[in-house]
């Protein structure tokens, strides 16, 4: 019988204008040149009563002979319906198709039965299981036994292995979800199941609605796909498994198993419908209009610890921002229902939030212990990440708004131009604290109208003075706009000024630089702590060098970018520092690259201080260039002058 793969040979032979070898056909369709051969064998077989033949050198490899290549009868093997739509040929449908098989398997599975379903050698099927266990390694309720006699057995309970499946189909478009399963005819009831699938997305939403929530359109999709596993589960004799005092099952949930009773004319029982419910509540919900839903107790102590660590730790209190604690909370109370579950969110974006809100990651790494103490629970970094973008937000409102005062001897109207100019642009970030003549800057100096953070003057102006002017013409020009907003976006992360009057960067010292040739990353962590010891920032340099290493092992600080943003788990610097070392030859760690390490010791009481550490910190991770430039520097100078420049 003739089957995707079959062909998927043919066309390709057909397409090529020479022989093509079996490691070329077999790198086409991801699989071992011995399933090639045994493909090909298969196919002479069915071609030989109509006169075709592919054939093979051992010089040359395969080809279809010119005379029959316009043979009718190929082209219709081509444009036909697969006759075994079932096999799975792909690596991925491959996947789905042994995940599926070995978590309703009750017996190990030989690996030559596997490659007899699927019509591939047992080659093949050896790499696919290395790519399952790779698959397997986030989830810890789960293990694949592997016998060199027996075969494979995949040890874990009912709930992990739905758990692991809908992982699997979370990667397909909801939309492609029913053409995988539809693969999978063999081992579940497929009848409809592309019409099931968007009969229960429409249930979920419509009870969602009628309920009052509001929930992510991705977490709308993985319970869609959660819910139809479950019934399709059911439908095969496999039920959820519950230990302990079976909680009350929510109005919501409750409707929700009505429906699918219904639709799949099952029974759900008791331990079933907890998962469900299990499943709803690890989903994220971004509102609620709903007098129904409370927050697990669990929950409100984990978000009161939290904000309380980071008002002593950092100084940030945010206890008044109820829209931060609110989205917080919901979304620490889903995060934990999938901790309990065994279930890790991934987030694409990791990289960029660790290299654009590092201090705010940094906030966000408080929760661990707290996690740990109150709950017994370990938190994933890409986990981590998504707290830390809630904490961004609160962070960034709660930078001051920029207090601004025009300078204008043109009257009324130039000034009022100037106002309505300035607050199009930054209504978000400044107030206008009002217009004064040339001849009231003393005032203004002398904060006798308020506080003033910048003035920005039609009039030229001469001397020096404490608050930042910046002159503009009177229409103030696209040109001016950039001058303000520059130094807007400067003023997050204010820089220290020297007494020069020039711009410092007080968060470095060139006492603390090293240039290395030849030491791993931990030797050059270990020498950069000798350095903060001897210049007296540090009192325990061993303490210091493992509260680091602690930090290392929980989450890598090395960026996709080269550089490594090393520190402890706890503040334990007198003041907040940058150690700075490069290499003359970049390193590798654990398979990364790393051609800087910047080595913080914090101490997060000076808040302004980090501020402008992480700021300018943030600066360089986002300019390639800058990066490259840094380190290469031989020099504390040379890294000085780079750091100025971004």
């Amino acid at each position: 019988m003739i089957h995707k793969r079959h062909k998927e040979i043919i066309y390709h032979l057909l397409s090529a204008d020479q022989s093509l070898t079996g490691e070329q056909l077999a790198r086409k369709l991801s699989v071992s040149t011995r399933t090639i051969r045994s493909d090909i064998k298969t196919l002479n077989e069915i071609l030989a009563p109509y006169e075709v033949e592919i054939r093979s050198s051992r010089q040359h490899g395969y080809d279809i002979g010119k005379e029959v290549r316009n043979s009718d009868f190929l082209e219709r093997i081509i444009q036909q319906e697969d006759l075994f739509s079932a096999v799975p040929n792909t690596p991925e449908e491959r996947m789905s198709f042994i995940l599926f098989k070995l978590t309703s398997s009750l017996d190990y599975i030989s690996m030559e039965s596997l490659a007899d379903e699927v019509y591939v050698s047992k080659t093949t099927i050896s790499y696919d299981i290395k790519k399952i266990i790779e698959f397997l390694k986030p989830f810890p309720n789960l293990e694949l036994g592997i016998s060199p006699v027996s075969g494979l057995y995949l040890y874990g309970t009912e709930s992990a292995k739905r758990i692991v499946l809908g992982h699997m189909l979370s990667r397909e478009k909801l939309s492609e979800v029913g053409s995988v399963l539809l693969k999978l005819s063999n081992l579940l009831v497929t009848d409809n199941i592309k019409r099931d699938l968007f009969r229960i997305y429409d249930m979920i939403v419509v009870a969602l609605n009628e309920a009052g929530y509001s929930m992510t359109d991705n977490d709308l999709n993985l319970l869609t796909v959660d819910f139809l596993l479950s019934c399709k589960r059911i439908q095969l004799g496999f039920n959820a498994e519950f230990n302990g005092k079976s909680p009350d099952i929510s109005s919501i949930v409750s409707k929700f198993v009505t429906e699918l009773e219904r639709i799949f004319n099952i029974r759900i029982g008791v331990e079933d419908r907890i998962y469900l419910q299990q499943s709803f509540k690890a989903k994220r919900v971004m509102k609620m209009n709903n007098e129904d839903f409370v927050l697990d107790e669990e929950t409100r102590q984990v978000t009161t610890c939290l904000l309380d660590e980071i008002r002593q730790k950092y100084g940030y209190d945010f206890s008044a921002n109820q829209t931060f604690i609110s989205n917080l909370s919901l979304h620490l109370n889903s995060m934990i229902h999938r901790f309990r579950r065994g279930q890790y969110d991934d987030n694409p974006l990791k990289e960029e939030v660790k290299k654009n809100y590092s201090l705010a990651f940094e906030i966000a790494t408080l929760i661990i212990p707290i996690l740990k103490e109150k709950l017994d629970v370990l938190i994933n970094e890409s986990e981590l990440t998504f707290i830390a973008l809630h904490i961004a937000v609160a962070l960034e409102e709660k930078l001051e708004k920029q207090r601004v005062a025009i300078l204008c001897g043109s009257g009324l109207s130039t000034a009022q131009l100037v106002k309505r100019r300035l607050l199009s642009h930054f209504g978000d970030q400044m107030n206008i604290v009002g217009h004064f003549p040339l001849y009231q800057l003393p005032q203004v100096m002398n904060k006798e109208f308020g506080a003033v953070h910048l003035i920005i003057t039609t009039l030229p102006i001469q001397g020096n003075y404490d608050i930042p002017i910046i002159q503009v013409n009177p229409l103030v020009t696209r040109e001016d706009l950039d001058k303000i907003a520059q130094y807007i976006d400067m003023s997050y992360y204010p820089l220290v000024m020297e007494e020069k009057g020039q711009e410092g960067l007080r968060f470095l010292d060139d006492q603390l630089f090293e240039r290395f040739n030849g030491e791993d990353y931990f030797e050059s962590i270990a020498n950069l702590c000798r350095r903060l010891q001897v210049g007296g920032y540090i009192e325990n340099e061993k303490k210091f060098y493992d509260s680091v290493l602690e930090r290392e092992g929980l989450f890598s600080t090395i960026m996709d970018s080269g550089v490594a943003i090393p520190h402890p788990m706890e503040a334990a610097s007198r003041t907040s520092i940058v150690a700075v070392g490069t290499f003359k030859n970049p390193i590798r760690h654990q398979g990364r690259k790393i051609k800087l390490v910047l080595l913080f010791a914090v101490n997060t009481k000076e808040r302004e201080m980090l501020a402008a550490m992480y700021g300018k910190i943030e600066a360089l991770l986002d300019s390639p260039a800058g990066i490259a430039a840094a380190a290469s520097a031989e020099k504390f100078s040379d890294f000085l002058k780079v750091l100025k420049n971004v």
